[in-house]
């Protein structure tokens, strides 16, 4: 806990920044969307790649996270851009033709040592940027206008997100905001908001708020703890402009010494989940697909490890100091997020892509998505929250050093 303490306190002061024109020089740079669609091949476990989508028109206050989605699943990543540009057509999971007019698509969070050979993941170059970042542990993201990630933080590790082409736009938010946390949907390492970020909701006035739109070449860093939300966007009016598509890699890179205690958080909830689905209180549908049902039967052994380790004295390690050189040689070249007005950035947010309903102007909208996926009651969603939530996580871990 004493090196937890003495790490955070270093951390906790870092801003979000982005640097400009740093990865020209990457391999990366230069992938077309027909090479990306040779490049990317199918898992071989399922043998195709997963689409997830979103309706273009989006209700305030209602989020749609990804166990609640529409998905397709494809052979290829060029029927994905034949559909944007309307020249293909693309079926979801319902068996039902997706108009292009009113969705967008998002093939997200793919580790690229999944579906790309050595050869090409080494286009991808984090250490030309001073990072201790093997490229094969990057995942990929490509979306078409609207495709988002709902607000959340990534419960260990730093974040290090670069756009080689199209545009994002990012909304972030201080760790010590009160943002709303729940674990439902579950996700490992993964702590949603129940805020909606994506709709500017009026729950987000008073908070301090980030916001920047990445344009090719730019790189962004999150420092740990950081909720952020991620949305892309248009770079022209064009619709049918394969330019319009965001193709963005990332990599979370480990602090040891600070990860140590949210991974012991993170495996304690993995075994309150185990018992949860094995009492029937969680099923599938309260899982986000990223998920595997079956990976939580050794928990409990991975658990204990866990708090076996933490009660040897380990060596101080390095990340930290290699994270402190990156920022200190970036120091000329970084631009800080801004926060910015509630206005300003509802203004943004209201230019689109997505268009902004607000339920008032709708109810027959807002009953139809009001309608969620998820078979659990409001109560036991709010037991689980609170069953999975730090202070209860953190307490249970005390409990258990205490007993050993």
């Amino acid at each position: 806990m004493e090196l937890y303490a003495a790490v955070r306190s270093k951390i906790e002061y870092l801003e979000p920044f982005v640097i400009s024109e740093c990865i020209n020089d990457w391999k990366a740079m230069g992938w077309t969307h027909q090479q990306l669609a040779e490049i990317v091949k199918p898992t071989e476990s399922n043998g195709s790649l997963r689409i997830r989508l979103g309706p273009k028109e989006h209700l305030r206050g209602k989020i749609i996270f990804e166990n609640e989605s529409k998905m397709a699943y494809i052979s290829s990543l060029e029927q994905f851009f034949k559909w944007f540009s309307g020249e293909a057509t693309m079926m979801a999971n319902d068996q039902r033709i997706i108009d292009r007019g009113n969705h967008w698509g998002y093939f997200d969070y793919n580790y690229v040592f999944d579906i790309m050979n050595p050869e090409n993941i080494a286009d991808i170059d984090w250490r030309h940027l001073g990072l201790d970042a093997d490229p094969v542990d990057s995942t990929i993201w490509i979306g078409t206008p609207g495709a988002h990630t709902p607000c959340h933080y990534d419960s260990y590790g730093y974040n290090v997100h670069a756009q080689l082409s199209g545009s994002k736009r990012w909304i972030l938010f201080e760790p010590n905001e009160n943002m709303k946390p729940i674990r439902v949907p579950y996700e490992e390492s993964t702590v949603f908001s129940s805020l909606d970020v994506i709709g500017a909701d009026n729950s987000l006035q008073g908070k301090k708020i980030r916001m920047i739109t990445l344009r090719k070449g730019d790189v962004i860093f999150v420092p740990p703890g950081w909720w952020h939300c991620v949305q892309c966007v248009s770079v022209n009016n064009n619709e049918n402009d394969l330019n319009n598509i965001s193709v963005s890699v990332n990599t979370w890179i480990s602090l040891v010494d600070y990860d140590r205690i949210p991974r012991l958080q993170e495996a304690a909830a993995s075994t309150m989940i185990a018992i949860l689905i094995r009492s029937g209180l969680i099923t599938s549908k309260q899982i986000c697909l990223s998920e595997s049902m079956t990976c939580y039967d050794d928990s409990l052994c991975d658990f204990e490890k866990l708090l076996n380790e933490a009660k040897n004295e380990m060596a101080i390690d390095e990340s930290l100091y290699r994270l402190m050189d990156f920022i200190e040689k970036q120091k000329r070249k970084m631009t800080v997020l801004p926060i910015v007005l509630f206005a300003d950035f509802r203004a943004e947010i209201e230019k689109g892509p997505l268009k902004i309903v607000d339920s008032s102007d709708d109810p027959m909208y807002c009953t139809n998505l009001a309608t969620s996926s998820s078979s659990i009651t409001s109560f036991q969603k709010r037991f689980i929250d609170s069953l999975l939530s730090e202070k209860v996580l953190t307490t249970l871990i005390m409990q258990l050093q205490e007993r050993t």
